[in-house]
């Protein structure tokens, strides 16, 4: 038994020493010196309650006695002697009936016992005294009954005043017990962090082994035939990304010259100064907003050249002159519509090009493999987050695990400098 180690230290002191005992080992004891301390009182327990009980039967001896004095006289003194002696008698037979002895003498009994007794006590002694001004002469047993209630009174106030000193040695020692719960309660959680962490600690290594194998999956992917003929689908492709955005920048290029024209042309339209066919209504707003998909843009310019030999639409002459130098050079050399045509050409290419890497073994592979690895990847970063957020939690359990090992030392030493233990 543990507790046989509590006395080796010094058997001269018969004091235990709380130090050498586990957490699990000095909670057991607490629970076995509280429910002891519950029991055992350092005064003549037995006595008092014999003096009470005593005092008790006396009284109630006395008050019946007191009860069958007879008063003798008449008229109003009588009415009030009798008044009272009967509010005596009937104060203290109350008393008498809340005053009943607790069948243990534990700790929580006797603490019941008292608080109820000395409510009682205090009631009927008040109201006691104030009928006793006037009988204690006619009445002289009443004397008896006042001092047998004080001494009652002396008696609970004797338990009381022991309870007081038990109550501050049961106190220390549930304070210390309740530490002590704290503490084994947090070690708990602390374990339960611990193996939270090394379960996340395992899944993380998994997660990585996965990814790892992963690309060592996609390595060997690449260097396949079939990825050197996937790359370079993706390589023609880029290229003809690149060429098509160039033919785009191109047009884009060859109608600049002309958005303040085309810009004025169409200001007037919508004040109805200006009316356009709906073809070339239609040719005007794309080549402001996407010059590449302009249908039959030639007979527009050949168009928007005759306007202009009439009506400069409020454009500077000087400006002008280029403006219709580059219209000609539109419509004689057909370079717009050659570079639409490369453009629609390049679109054409691109799309069947496109369709046959979506088409292609490889591509599928790599895709499947990527799906993987980023739910892989993502399923590592929730779990390294949790990780993390469980460590947090583990430091912090530690701190107050190493406060409360700090206050349950203070507790143990002033219990050892108490003589409580």
């Amino acid at each position: 038994m543990f507790f046989e180690r509590l006395f080796k230290k010094d058997v001269s002191k018969n004091s235990p020493d709380l130090s050498l005992l586990s957490h699990s080992e000095l909670e057991e004891w607490l629970v076995h010196r509280i429910e002891r301390e519950s029991v055992r009182f350092d005064f003549d327990l037995e006595g008092l309650m014999k003096d009470l009980g005593d005092a008790t039967s006396i009284l109630a001896s006395k008050i019946e006695e007191m009860n069958e004095v007879s008063i003798k006289g008449g008229g109003q003194k009588k009415k009030i002697i009798e008044f009272n002696k009967n509010n005596m008698v009937k104060q203290v037979r109350k008393f008498l009936e809340n005053l009943v002895l607790p069948a243990d003498y534990t700790y929580e009994e006797l603490l019941d016992f008292h608080q109820k007794s000395e409510h009682s006590l205090r009631v009927s002694l008040e109201n006691s005294l104030k009928s006793y001004q006037y009988v204690k002469v006619p009445i002289p047993i009443s004397r008896d009954v006042i001092e047998l209630v004080k001494e009652i009174k002396m008696l609970l106030d004797r338990l009381q005043n022991q309870l007081e000193e038990k109550k501050k040695v049961i106190d220390s020692l549930t304070a210390a017990q309740e530490i002590v719960k704290k503490l084994n309660e947090k070690e708990r959680e602390c374990s339960d962090e611990k193996e939270m962490i090394c379960a996340l600690d395992e899944k993380i290594k998994h997660a990585k082994t996965k990814i790892d194998t992963i690309d060592e999956e996609l390595e060997e992917i690449k260097g396949t035939l079939e990825w050197e003929k996937y790359s370079s689908l993706l390589k023609l492709e880029e290229e003809l990304v690149s060429a098509k955005e160039r033919i785009r920048s191109q047009l884009n290029n060859q109608v600049s010259p002309l958005v303040k024209v085309l810009k004025r042309l169409e200001k007037q339209c919508k004040s109805k100064r200006h009316h356009l066919s709906e073809s070339h209504a239609e040719t005007l707003k794309e080549l402001l907003t996407t010059p590449h998909t302009a249908d039959d843009p030639e007979p527009f310019f050949k168009y928007l050249s005759e306007l202009l030999a009439r009506d400069n639409l409020g454009v500077n002459p000087q400006k002008m002159k280029k403006i219709t130098s580059h219209l000609q050079y539109l419509i004689l050399s057909h370079t717009f519509e050659e570079q639409q045509r490369a453009y629609r050409e390049t679109s054409l290419e691109l799309s069947k090009l496109r369709e046959k890497i979506r088409e292609s073994e490889v591509q599928r592979k790599i895709k499947e493999i990527e799906r993987v690895r980023d739910e892989t990847s993502n399923t590592l970063k929730t779990l390294q987050t949790e990780r993390k957020r469980h460590v947090q939690k583990a430091e912090q359990l530690s701190i107050k695990r190493e406060e409360l090992e700090e206050e349950l030392k203070e507790k143990i030493t002033k219990l050892q400098e108490s003589n409580y233990v």
